[in-house]
């Protein structure tokens, strides 16, 4: 689960197309927000290890575990709902993106009613 969600959020912040790294990131929102939160070193040096042939697994291991934190959740579906919260303060709209780490509509279900609107805003079931 962690490796899927880390790669993806790589893939949208390097624009990464297999193991190519287009180096114009100004362009790219995932980008410009991680270097918002202070995270652009970081993410130089993920990009230039995964340039070099860094396995999915290294990367994901060496990635920060406080910038995952401040972009999104993977974890089973009982903590989605409290870190949603966490994540829309202050927004006007919160949107899920389910990721789903296996095939099957079993485990994308189970987040969609883990993120239910009541749910993320505190009120009983």
């Amino acid at each position: 689960m962690k490796i899927v969600f880390l790669i993806l959020f790589l893939k949208l912040s390097f624009a990464m197309d297999g193991k190519d790294v287009i180096l114009d990131r100004n362009v790219h929102i995932f980008r410009f927000h991680s270097r918002k939160l202070g995270f652009e070193d970081d993410l130089v040096r993920l990009e230039t290890r995964w340039a070099a042939g860094a396995s999915e697994d290294e990367i994901a291991d060496a990635f920060p575990p406080e910038l995952v934190q401040q972009v999104g959740y993977f974890g089973p579906p009982s903590g989605a709902a409290e870190a949603v919260q966490r994540l829309a303060q202050g927004l006007d709209l919160a949107i899920v993106r389910v990721i789903a780490a296996r095939p099957g509509a079993d485990a994308v279900l189970a987040t969609m009613r883990a993120c239910r609107p009541e749910l993320v805003r505190g009120q009983s079931a």
